[in-house]
């Protein structure tokens, strides 16, 4: 039994390998800290509140569908790897 989970970890292991090596995996929550939106602020323009407001809407919509992906992502590959149907 105790080989099957070495092995079985060492094909993870070799997967999330692959995968980091041929996709570019960027990350999943998008976030900008205050201390770049001042630098950005001072290299290019003040941005007005809407824009601000918009700007977080989008990336609040991205960051769900980034999570969303990922959770469909890891539930397919759950299944492929226990044998369940898809």
């Amino acid at each position: 039994m105790h080989a099957t989970k070495i092995s079985t970890q060492n094909l993870l292991d070799r997967i999330m390998e692959k995968i980091g090596k041929q996709f570019d995996s960027p990350a999943i929550i998008e976030d900008t800290n205050d201390v770049a939106i001042k630098v950005a602020v001072e290299l290019w323009r003040p941005l007005d509140e809407h824009e601000l407001i918009l700007r977080d809407q989008m990336r609040e919509e991205r960051n769900n569908a980034n999570i969303r992906s990922y959770n469909n992502l890891m539930e397919t590959l759950n299944s492929l790897f226990y044998g369940d149907p898809l």
